[in-house]
């Protein structure tokens, strides 16, 4: 198996917080570990605070981890999927990282990712009240996960995700 498809590749540890928010199960209160610890839960925090390395969606649907290939979307970094209802949550990495605090960001920036979020979203037929603060983690066994080829683990840049 080609090295682009460990755990590094989708969990670099440069890309996700220090210490993220995870948690093991969806009604269990989010609890803040080391990344060595949250990388064992079943979900996760994989956008920094203030900034945007991953596009998530929630999709609550069987067929869900193919939903980007059936609306002629480009593929995700992952699609971590619930082996008992088919629904999935879908990442699109970015190739980088939109600030989304109001102190220093670009504002034209963060509103061109809005659009494209929602545009997929709506696309995509996403779960609207998803804050994406939390999701699948796609190494951990509770969930099937499909990866994406080498360029959509790097990432996309904003302009290709809006063609």
């Amino acid at each position: 198996m080609s090295q682009l498809y460990t755990q590094p590749d989708l969990f670099l540890q440069e890309r996700i917080p220090h210490k993220p928010y995870c948690k093991d199960f969806k009604e269990a209160p989010m609890l803040v570990r080391s990344y060595a610890a949250a990388i064992k839960r079943r979900y996760i925090q994989v956008n920094p605070p203030h900034l945007r390395v991953f596009m998530l969606f929630d999709l609550d649907y069987e067929g869900a981890g193919l939903a980007w290939e059936d609306n002629n979307l480009p593929m995700p970094a992952w699609a971590a999927i619930n082996r008992e209802n088919g629904g999935a949550h879908l990442a699109y990495a970015l190739s980088a990282p939109v600030l989304t605090a109001e102190y220093g960001g670009r504002q034209k920036a963060l509103r061109y990712l809005a659009a494209l979020e929602a545009a997929y979203k709506a696309k995509l037929r996403g779960d609207v009240g998803f804050v994406s603060l939390i999701t699948k983690n796609p190494e951990h066994p509770h969930w099937l996960t499909l990866r994406g080829v080498p360029d959509a683990i790097r990432g996309y840049d904003l302009e290709y995700l809006a063609d």
